[in-house]
């Protein structure tokens, strides 16, 4: 095959042009890629009229034909851009080589048009990432470990991260060892090996170093890939929640305040209702009874001087008051919770309410006389009590069962009814008119404590409430 039958059949776009760059020959992929065919272009057209206006003097030393004295000092393929018969761009590399024995010049291009187009794209995603490293507000990372997971440093990070670690700058930063600097060694053992199994880690929280040797609380978020040489490649972004930490320890120490005040008012209301019983019973309830003494010995003298019937209604009245005083102060201070105990007291409670509203209730049991403090034994009685109490007059019931159970370090009490119901939606607003314990009383006081107020209820279907408290006073907090 001829050398001009070669170079018209190749399957790169190929010309041959002579000293004065006018084309002598252009094979088929010439005439596809430019859109011309050859009788418009062979002998008529240099191939530097297809270039791009601003790639002139780019190709200017490519165009010359070569000379033997270049020495391999022309480079081996040039890349600029052709213009097609539509005025679309093209981009290509060029490679040009003399054909001996003549002064004519063999130029191949390939077209490289596509390959620009992923590099235009790969550099605006690499640009597009680099600003989103570097601008974010989080700090971002991208660190180097050994496989062992036993050393790292920063291969590039953003200047929030650096500022979060106490450096001035990101440059300050960069090849830092992480273990002399920032992790303890087990919290670092810890990490990479969370990282190992898992690959990704997220709202991991550290105490860091910073610079200065300060604390630092931080939330991470991480992903592990393979590096060169068995290293671990780690990105990630981490944000200083130090301000959230301490608001979070305020809150906690509030809280303690919170449940130590609920604590010590549950307390005080309930010393003030045994001092306001005893009164009631040394005073008042002794009056009382000494008066129906002395009304029962006129009793005995009354017949004779027409006075039975008044000394009669006068007697019912001084014995309907000695009820009543002893109805109070069984309600401000029931003396059988203190010398019985706990399910003793709900027992007599629920025979009282039964004895007075007609409410069958059915108790069991599974406490097993295990100790409660005298707090929880206070708060618990006066719940179950009010809950008895809204059913009587609210629910409409005929019977409720009480279930008092032990759970772990807690009492829980269930109180369940085959009333009404009501919609549990609406519990906000149902405030005790009657100044009682009240439903959102028990709650609250409930939370205080760290217990736990549970309603479940429709319209028909009766109601459940679960109540749960510890059985003991909780341990402050260290650090209280």
């Amino acid at each position: 095959m001829s050398l001009r039958n070669l170079k018209t059949a190749t399957g790169t776009a190929t010309v041959i042009v002579r000293e004065d760059n006018t084309i002598a020959l252009a094979n088929r992929e010439f005439e596809r890629l430019l859109g011309y065919s050859r009788a418009e272009i062979v002998g008529v057209k240099t191939w530097i009229d297809f270039v791009e206006a601003e790639g002139l003097a780019k190709v200017e030393g490519f165009c010359r034909l070569p000379q033997k004295s270049d020495n391999g000092s022309r480079p081996a393929g040039m890349e600029f851009r052709m213009i097609n018969r539509a005025g679309n761009t093209i981009h290509v590399l060029a490679n040009t080589a003399l054909i001996p024995s003549t002064r004519e010049a063999v130029i191949s291009l390939l077209d490289i048009s596509e390959r620009k187009k992923m590099e235009e794209a790969l550099h605006e995603s690499e640009a597009l990432y680099h600003h989103f490293f570097q601008s974010s507000v989080a700090g971002t990372f991208r660190t180097v470990y050994d496989a062992a997971g036993k050393s790292g440093w920063h291969m590039d990070c953003n200047d929030a991260h650096a500022r979060i670690l106490g450096y001035a700058s990101r440059q300050e930063l960069l090849d830092h060892s992480l273990r002399d600097s920032f992790f303890n060694d087990d919290d670092l053992t810890a990490y990479t090996n969370d990282l190992q199994e898992k690959r990704t880690i997220t709202n991991y929280q550290f105490l860091l170093r910073k610079k200065d040797g300060s604390p630092v609380h931080v939330l991470l978020n991480a992903t592990m890939h393979d590096y060169k040489q068995g290293l671990m490649l780690v990105e990630g972004t981490m944000v200083d929640i130090s301000d959230w930490v301490a608001a979070e320890k305020k809150l906690l120490d509030i809280n303690e305040n919170l449940r130590t005040l609920t604590s010590e008012l549950v307390m005080t209301e309930e010393r003030e209702r045994r001092r306001i019983a005893s009164d009631l019973h040394d005073h008042i309830g002794q009056t009382l009874a000494l008066t129906r003494i002395k009304l029962d010995s006129l009793a005995e003298q009354a017949g004779r001087c027409g006075l039975e019937e008044p000394l009669r209604k006068i007697q019912d009245m001084v014995n309907q008051s000695i009820q009543q005083i002893r109805s109070l102060m069984s309600e401000l201070s029931p003396y059988v919770l203190y010398e019985l105990g706990f399910t003793s007291a709900i027992e007599w409670l629920s025979e009282q309410i039964e004895e007075q509203h007609g409410l069958k209730i059915h108790i069991s049991d599974d406490l097993k006389n295990r100790p409660i403090d005298e707090e929880a034994q206070i708060l618990m009685f006066r719940a179950t009590r009010e809950l008895l109490l809204n059913v009587v007059k609210h629910a409409g019931a005929k019977q409720a069962w009480i279930a008092i159970q032990n759970q772990g370090d807690n009492i829980r009490i269930v109180v369940r009814d085959d009333g009404a119901g009501f919609d549990t939606s609406g519990i906000g607003k149902m405030t005790n008119r009657t100044g009682g314990f009240g439903l959102m009383s028990i709650r609250e006081r409930l939370n205080y404590l760290g217990g736990l107020f549970e309603i479940e209820s429709e319209k028909g279907g009766g109601s459940c409430v679960t109540i749960v408290a510890p059985r003991h006073k909780r341990k402050k907090r260290k650090g209280k």
